[in-house]
């Protein structure tokens, strides 16, 4: 209770400053209607499930900034609940560890920032949370029911941020260091088997991430990138997603904490 009070605080108190440019655009994408959406997002470079609950949560809770922030607030602080309870399924004798491991979440400078934000990013940690939570279960238990739970995570993240492509192969690697050599095989087919079901069920969003890929849209990606020598890529990345570092300039003020060295360090 602690938890979701403190990442409650923390993410819903101040929600009525002006949108900015990616917030503004969430709105539009949700003003275009179930249907509209699709067609809206072919010049973008994102799935559509979040505008879809967008869409209807503006027509429950109007379209105000406190209201378009609370959605993804809501999910902040359901990734907070998610990652508590993963972390307790893993460690069930250690009742500290899912203690901790929700508190990182619910005082993570980026976490808070992207839960104040009227975009998908906040509804990430918790599929993320959620997969890791349905895996476990499906490699302990090998059913197809469990399996199935799997799926339905990675298809809900499928279709609410390209990024969770990454997620795919967690499983078939997972499968490969759990039981004997004959449950490894079975539970490999079972990882595959899921994993390309996903992929499956997102194949009908494939036409439009072609389309959008050839937009121009992502054309801005590269040039945050140049500066940045390739050997010291995950360097500047794992900085910019802890406690300090060298921020990106529209994180607005995040990078002022004078951290960065305990972030190199840790």
């Amino acid at each position: 209770m602690g938890l979701v009070l403190g990442a409650s605080l923390l993410r819903f108190v101040g929600l009525d400053h002006p949108l900015w440019l990616d917030e503004a655009a969430s709105i539009l994408f949700a003003w275009e209607g179930y249907g509209g959406v699709i067609e809206a997002l072919a010049v973008d470079s994102t799935p559509p499930l979040f505008y879809w609950m967008l869409t209807g949560w503006v027509a429950v809770f109007g379209d105000s900034e406190i209201a378009l922030r609370a959605l993804p607030a809501i999910g902040g602080v359901l990734s907070v609940v998610a990652t508590w309870w993963a972390a307790r399924r893993f460690f069930p004798s250690h009742r500290w560890l899912p203690v901790v491991a929700g508190a990182l979440v619910a005082v993570s400078p980026l976490a808070v920032y992207y839960a104040r934000e009227c975009r998908m990013y906040a509804f990430c940690p918790l599929v993320g949370a959620l997969a890791l939570y349905t895996l476990y279960g499906a490699l302990a238990d090998n059913s197809w029911r469990r399996w199935l739970g799997y799926t339905a995570v990675l298809t809900v993240g499928l279709y609410l941020h390209n990024f969770v492509v990454f997620l795919l192969p967690l499983a078939p690697l997972a499968a490969l260091w759990v039981g004997t050599s004959n449950q490894r095989s079975r539970t490999l087919v079972w990882s595959l088997g899921s994993s390309a079901l996903a992929v499956v069920l997102f194949s009908p969003w494939l036409p439009i991430l072609v389309e959008q890929a050839s937009s121009g849209v992502t054309a801005w990606i590269p040039a945050v990138w140049e500066a940045t020598p390739p050997s010291m890529a995950l360097v500047h990345s794992l900085e910019a997603m802890g406690v300090g570092g060298s921020y990106p300039s529209y994180l607005r003020g995040l990078g002022d904490l004078d951290w960065g060295i305990v972030a190199r360090f840790v």
